[in-house]
């Protein structure tokens, strides 16, 4: 019997695989920006058990996923899974034979909370919403940005930037530094846990930054890119 795809109807952005008229695997999708979307193969026992034959499966499920993706205005989506992992080593096949592509590996880096320093200056806006916390340099509009959210024990910080013209001069150090040391004025969780954030193998200045910040690498991530309908033709 085919394969068959649905989407969760009470979870947004949910494809749930079915063969003999039971759940397969599922793989969660998250849309990033206009045309790209970042994908997690969820809990698949089922898939995993096939072993050598996982990958020709997970083949099938890449076509009926690429047939919806498209339909949907996605140009290209990225299958991301954790070093290792026995998904990594489903993706890593299907590398080899050119269904998918390794693009990039991201480090999950985490900090404990500890007392800083007192800090002479305060520039930083810290603003909180019900879904998030935004921060920014009070002093000058776009010259310094993150976001926070609720992430396991602590908190995720996402979205730093610094802008263009100003890299380079120490803004982003200062302003991660003055985070750190006013965590107090977070949510609890982030003062009682741990502190997150995620950046990429190929970003050595913010690796540089949040290790000298004492973020420590915990995870790694692997980035694996397929453009729908697209196969590449190993030599």
């Amino acid at each position: 019997m085919k394969l068959s795809l649905t989407w969760k109807e009470e979870e947004e952005g949910v494809a749930v695989f079915r063969q003999f008229g039971k759940e397969f695997c599922r793989i969660f999708v998250y849309a990033t920006e206009e045309g790209t979307a970042e994908l997690l193969l969820g809990p698949s026992p089922k898939l995993e058990a096939l072993k050598e034959k996982a990958v020709s499966k997970l083949r099938k499920c890449i076509v009926l996923l690429d047939t919806a993706l498209k339909k949907d205005g996605f140009t290209e989506y990225y299958f991301v899974a954790e070093e290792r992992s026995p998904a990594a080593g489903i993706f890593h096949a299907l590398d080899l034979a050119g269904e998918v592509e390794r693009a990039y590996s991201e480090f999950m880096l985490k900090r404990i909370p500890k007392k800083e320093e007192g800090i002479k200056e305060q520039n930083l806006s810290i603003e909180q919403s019900e879904q998030e916390i935004l921060c920014t340099r009070a002093d000058e509009e776009g010259l310094f940005s993150c976001r926070i959210r609720p992430y396991r024990d602590g908190c995720y910080i996402y979205g730093v930037s610094v802008r263009e013209d100003m890299r380079g001069k120490g803004i982003g150090t200062a302003a991660m530094k003055e985070l750190l040391a006013r965590i107090d004025e977070l949510p609890t969780a982030a003062a009682m846990g741990g502190l997150y954030l995620q950046v990429g193998s190929y970003n050595k200045p913010a690796m540089r930054l949040y290790q000298g910040l004492d973020f420590k690498a915990e995870t790694e991530f692997v980035y694996y890119r397929r453009i729908p309908g697209e196969t590449r033709k190993m030599l």
